[in-house]
């Protein structure tokens, strides 16, 4: 019995709680030709405005560039000659390194482009190195000054 009087109470409670709450929510209609009260200040709608669509930009191309890390090449020139460490086929970006390995300090060696990457020619001494980076693609022939008859050519890709 005692558990049916709780059940009651609780059904009498919950009616009592959803009849304050939706009694605040029905709209009050106002006959004809009279003016609502004035209740809560109503809230302004938002108004889409116009706005203009920017024209987009072209995007330039990007040319694809070379993931791989430049390198570095050696060249030796030892009895007047060139002798190649690897391939003489290189990347773009890649560096060569003529080295003079003569066996005297008394032999200087020009280093001539026969396609003008410098004026004249380079001075490698003894033991010495020139470094050039070849940032364009093409083949390219050198020579030492004296000995135009012995060439060196690097490919670049």
């Amino acid at each position: 019995m005692q558990y049916k009087n709780i059940l009651l109470i609780m059904l009498v409670i919950s009616l009592m709680t959803i009849s304050i709450l939706t009694a605040g929510c029905t709209d009050k209609e106002t006959p004809d030709g009279e003016t609502p009260t004035p209740g809560a200040t109503p809230m302004p709608t938002a108004t889409q405005t116009p706005t203009s669509t920017p024209t987009p930009e072209p995007t330039p191309e990007i040319s694809p560039t070379s993931t791989m890390e430049p390198k570095s090449h050696m060249i030796r020139i030892q009895n007047y000659r060139f002798v190649t460490q690897g391939a003489k086929e290189i990347n773009q970006g890649d560096t060569v390194q003529w080295r003079n390995y003569e066996d005297s300090s008394s032999k200087i060696r020009y280093l001539v482009s026969e396609n003008g990457l410098w004026d004249e020619y380079e001075t490698i001494r003894y033991r010495r190195s020139f470094s050039y980076t070849f940032n364009e693609t093409g083949s390219y022939t050198f020579h030492l000054k004296g000995r135009e008859s012995v060439k060196c050519n690097v490919t670049v890709s």
